[in-house]
């Protein structure tokens, strides 16, 4: 028996057409997603290496030096042909945000939502979500992965036992995830594996080809990656995560990430919890993979100590826990509900109740918890969308202002601050600029080039080797914003273009990652330095020069 919200909802809903509601919700969150769009600052590193690769000057951060400083490397290479078109990596970031999160909520409005109210339902809770909608563009990966993931999970869940094609499509998509993000596939792991190995007509062998054939654009960009680059990580998973620091340490921050992000977006905790209860009471194998692949996220999101925007990496578990609900209530058939009040036949209304209940405590939690200075002595986790849209950088607002008839003095004071840079610092060898000024600073409003400077900072995020070297361990200290101590001579050795390290071991070290990123790609020994690279058979340079560095420190001045 239906119950009075059932049948207002029936009655409302049954008077339009399931078609044109589909389309509001579609349109309607679309318009919301560029009303909300943003850039932060990061993204600017990979607008960057978008633009030296236009520029032909290599998929790198600074002419010459052959460094991957985007941690979504496919991201970054669909951005190049839409940089071309716009002419300005701030739109691309934009536009590429929006078309790939309205592309998401088009799937699941008209794949998952089999019924008009799951529809408006569903399009209610992503736009409630305040961490999600901060993560439709920003100019980061998310946006990508949104789209990637929410395709992933409708083969997956409502797709037959896949073989041949099917399993072929699941393939490629697990691969280009994998490409947007390295870390991402966890979160899909269990699911993907649970397709390859359930019983099928196809025998085992020839089903593992077909995975192998449908991962060949993440093997290809592996071995490119390994020949161009040296390393098969980009270079922001040395500097996060090769720092020395305790374990203990990077616990106590993923803990403290989780709870912030919780706290200011309650949304992301109850849908991830929800999924696991559905999934183990009406024990579906698929929905228990897909909660298995949420809670390993999760647990690694712990283990690497967060982030410090707030909700970034929960954000696409948010949108699978969400798909993996509609899927397991999404029938038309009634006599598969489950029997009680119309909450529990309709649990997308509760959640729905439930983000509209918490919107206040969202804006009180944001204020109290987040620091909006930049300059004081903030916490490990900030609301960085509230830090741009308090100064009007990096918002759709600014944008419309950049577009009436102040670009050209932005684009002016942009080229003021990289005039200065070049008057302070001479060429090196390679004709570069040299600068030591903060990642990104130059380039932060995506108006100019600057092709002719080589920029590095403590934070080696586009450095070669403050990367491998252990962090500066500070109390407190920011996760992603470790600093690097600067070697003697490493500076004198950017400006001369060439090795002027003063420790002999650091110079050995360094001389063999100057081989790798900057000499020719299939130069006589490159190839073998590469693999003792990655093998590990340089770290005892590296280790010697931290043991004098130990030694000079505990015996002074």
């Amino acid at each position: 028996m239906k119950s009075k919200i059932e049948n207002f909802l029936s009655r409302v809903l049954g008077s339009i057409d399931p078609k044109v509601v589909k389309r509001l919700c579609v349109f309607f969150f679309t318009l919301f997603v560029l009303l909300f769009s943003w850039n932060s600052d990061d993204a600017f590193h990979s607008y960057v290496m978008v633009r030296n690769l236009a520029s032909g000057n290599g998929f790198v951060y600074n002419a010459g030096y052959r460094v991957c400083a985007s941690t979504c490397p496919l991201f970054t290479l669909i951005e190049v042909p839409v940089y071309f078109l716009t002419g300005n990596a701030f739109y691309t970031g934009i536009l590429l945000g929006t078309l790939f999160s309205g592309l998401s909520a088009y799937f699941i409005v008209y794949r998952f939502c089999r019924r008009t109210s799951d529809a408006v339902l569903s399009t209610a809770i992503l736009s409630l979500c305040y961490c999600f909608m901060c993560y439709t563009t920003s100019g980061l990966e998310n946006s990508l992965l949104y789209l990637l993931g929410v395709l992933f999970l409708y083969f997956s869940l409502y797709g037959k036992a896949p073989s041949g094609r099917g399993l072929l499509l699941l393939s490629f998509l697990f691969s280009l995830i994998a490409m947007t993000r390295m870390d991402a596939v966890l979160l899909f792991a269990p699911l993907f594996l649970f397709s390859v190995l359930r019983p099928q007509p196809t025998r085992l062998p020839g089903r593992l080809l077909t995975v192998l054939t449908g991962m060949i654009p993440f093997f290809l960009w592996e071995i490119f990656s390994l020949i161009y680059y040296g390393y098969p990580f980009p270079n922001t998973f040395y500097i996060k995560l090769s720092t020395g620091f305790p374990v203990t340490e990077y616990l106590s921050k993923g803990l403290d990430y989780l709870y912030r992000s919780f706290a200011c977006d309650i949304l992301l905790f109850v849908l991830p919890v929800l999924l696991s209860v559905l999934s183990v009471r009406r024990k579906h194998p698929k929905l228990l993979c897909l909660s298995l692949g949420v809670i390993l996220y999760l647990l690694y999101v712990i283990s690497i100590g967060g982030d410090f925007m707030v909700g970034r990496h929960l954000c696409v578990p948010f949108l699978m826990s969400l798909c993996g609900i509609i899927y397991a209530f999404g029938t038309d058939k009634p006599e598969s509900f489950p029997s009680g009040s119309f909450f529990v036949r309709q649990p997308l209304a509760l959640i729905m109740i439930l983000g509209l209940l918490w919107l206040p405590f969202s804006l009180l939690s944001r204020s109290l918890l987040f620091d909006i200075d930049e300059n004081a002595a903030v916490s490990s986790v900030a609301d960085e969308r509230r830090v741009y849209v308090s100064n009007n950088t990096g918002t759709v607002a600014y944008t419309l202002y950049l577009l009436v008839d102040s670009r050209d003095t932005e684009k002016e004071f942009c080229a003021e601050q990289l005039d200065e840079i070049r008057d302070a610092y001479l060429k090196n060898a390679k004709g570069l600029v040299v600068s030591s000024v903060a990642s990104g600073a130059a380039a932060y409003h995506g108006h100019c080039d600057y092709g002719d400077i080589c920029i590095t900072d403590a934070y080696g995020l586009m450095d070669p080797l403050l990367s491998h070297l252990p962090a500066i361990h500070t109390v407190p200290w920011r996760t992603g914003h470790m600093k690097r101590p600067i070697p003697e001579g490493y500076e004198e050795s950017l400006a001369a273009g060439r090795n002027l390290i003063a420790d002999p071991s650091l110079h050995e070290f360094y001389d063999k990652v100057l081989l790798i990123v900057s000499g020719d790609l299939f130069e006589k020994g490159r190839i073998r330095t590469i693999l003792d690279m990655n093998l590990g058979k340089y770290d005892h340079l590296v280790d010697e020069y931290l043991e004098r560095s130990v030694s000079r420190e505990a015996s002074g001045p």
